[in-house]
């Protein structure tokens, strides 16, 4: 839960780091910029790549859906080796939107991967624990 949090806090502070643009003055005629031209120069901010747990809570709050991870968790090597769907199912923050959709739609990887975790974790995938 502490890399969690944070994880959290450090992506937040990096978020309100790229929102802060140097300002400038604001000069009179001379300046033949639109603000749309000054947004468009501004050089992307660097970001580290994070991922998010898509999959059902894990019995014994080793994991739980909607977790922000900085990279991939090797503490739960174990578990991906009990339950190898648990691993896939950490995705790029990018592509979450697209994930959670497929989510939803049965036939979809997405939707395969995490009703076969479900089903390992019901007959007991973990019971003599990670």
């Amino acid at each position: 839960m502490q890399d969690f949090a944070e994880t959290t806090s450090e992506m937040n502070a990096e978020t309100a780091a790229a929102s802060e643009a140097p300002k400038s003055p604001k000069s009179g005629k001379g300046n033949a910029k639109s603000a749309n031209q000054k947004e468009t120069e501004r050089k992307p901010v660097a970001t580290k790549q994070a991922f998010m747990y898509l999959g059902p809570n894990i019995p014994g709050g080793l994991l739980f859906n909607g977790a922000l991870h900085k990279k991939m968790p090797e503490h739960l090597s174990d578990l991906f080796d009990k339950l190898p769907e648990v691993e896939k199912l950490f995705v790029e923050v990018k592509k979450v939107p697209a994930f959670k959709r497929d989510l939803d739609e049965p036939g979809s990887e997405a939707y395969r991967l995490y009703q076969s975790t479900v089903a390992s974790l019901r007959k007991g995938a973990l019971k003599d624990g990670v």
